[in-house]
């Protein structure tokens, strides 16, 4: 392993997500000493040494979080960024709102945990509930051995969102679109290009209504020629390189098992007075809606 890497892999577990600023080096050298990379008293000398090298490394992983919305749960502060602190440090200037924003994700961590030990049905199942979260209307129904590809379906009505009105709706309710996506809970194998390519491929041949049965196990999709469609890929565990390469290029939506846990945080999943909450996230996976 790449010995700057483990020295900011260190660092950043150190780190806590309310956790208030702290000196680079005094980090590097708590991990030099905990990890047993030098000599003992030589700590300071090894943290000046590679302290510019972790903090390239530290602000490249912001950057790419930043990028395509990954959970980061540490920031640099500083006009120089040499303190390391908590994303989610709470604030006096904060409003009630950003306080609020903060506290649910810094539930992301524990979120993550009650993820992975769900079943694949229950995975499934709560890959159904995301498009809700988005404002989209499932037209699929419980997880299904014979699925064709497709683990979940939604139609998202954009004229009625981007123009609200108490009257009803004009002309604007023809804007809608269809996100469909796949679901794999995931804990040690990693997802290939080969699932990438089969979920584009399963809404293609759905998109003509070709199908491996003699019935239509996809009865609530109905897509029509035209109809845009935004793929969408989840998983508990992890993306290949390449796997994340041709979504990028291909325009798919994606979420690892720690941006999903970001963004059930992020609308409240399973929190309750600004903590999780396991039996309050069982019955939100529970319910209808």
């Amino acid at each position: 392993m790449n010995k700057t890497y483990l020295i900011a892999s260190k660092v950043v577990s150190s780190i806590a997500p309310f956790d208030s600023p702290k000196p680079l080096e005094r980090l590097i050298a708590a991990v030099a000493m905990t990890e047993g990379l030098c000599d003992a008293g030589f700590e300071d000398d090894f943290a000046e040494k590679w302290h510019d090298r972790v903090l390239i490394h530290l602000r490249a992983r912001l950057e790419d979080a930043s990028e395509v919305g990954k959970f980061a749960h540490y920031r640099l502060v500083g006009l120089d960024q040499r303190f390391v602190g908590g994303s989610c440090q709470l604030l006096d200037s904060d409003s009630q709102e950003e306080r609020k924003a903060k506290s649910q994700r810094a539930q992301t961590i524990l979120i993550h945990r009650a993820l992975k030990a769900l079943s694949d049905n229950e995975f499934e199942l709560l890959c159904q509930k995301v498009p809700v979260l988005l404002k989209a209307e499932p037209q699929g129904t419980k997880p299904q051995s014979n699925d064709q590809g497709i683990d979940f379906y939604a139609k998202v009505r954009f004229g009625e969102i981007v123009s609200p009105t108490i009257l009803p709706t004009g002309s604007e309710k023809m804007l809608w679109a269809w996100i469909i996506g796949q679901a794999k809970n995931y804990e040690r194998t990693v997802v290939s290009t080969a699932e990438i390519r089969e979920l584009v491929g399963s809404v293609s041949l759905a998109r003509a209504g070709i199908y491996s049965t003699s019935d239509n196990p996809l009865s609530g999709l109905s897509m029509r020629l035209c109809d845009p469609v935004f793929y969408m890929f989840l998983t508990s565990g992890r993306f290949t390189k390449g796997s994340i390469k041709l979504m990028r290029e291909a325009g798919i939506a994606y979420m690892e098992g720690l941006e999903l846990s970001q963004y059930l945080a992020d609308c409240g999943v399973g929190i309750e007075h600004g903590n999780f909450c396991e039996v309050r996230f069982a019955n939100w996976l529970e319910s209808s809606t």
